[in-house]
C-alpha cells in the first residue's frame, strides 16, 4: 500500500491531498487572519503534525525522543 501526501500553497494556506489505503482526502490548512500585524503560524503548526499522524511518526508518551513542533514567540532584546 502506498501512502502519500502532497502539500500545495495557496494564497492563504496550504492544501494537502492525502492518499491512504483508504483513498483519497483533501485538507486545507487556512492562515487564520489575527488583529496583529505579524501574520498567524497556527495553521503550519497544525498541518505538520497531522503530516506526522498520517505517517505514524507522531510517537509515543513514553519514547525517550519525541518530535515537537510549536509555534513561538522571539525574545528579541
Amino acid at each position: 500500500m502506498k501512502w502519500q501526501a502532497v502539500l500545495s500553497k495557496i494564497d492563504n494556506g496550504f492544501i494537502v491531498e492525502y492518499w491512504d489505503g483508504e483513498g483519497r482526502n483533501k485538507q486545507v490548512y487556512q492562515i487564520k487572519y489575527t488583529p496583529e500585524p505579524e501574520e498567524n503560524k497556527e495553521h503550519i503548526v497544525e498541518m505538520f503534525y497531522d503530516l506526522l499522524e498520517f505517517y505514524g511518526e507522531i510517537g509515543s508518551k513514553h519514547d525517550k525522543k519525541r518530535l515537537s513542533i510549536k509555534w513561538e514567540e522571539s525574545r528579541r532584546l
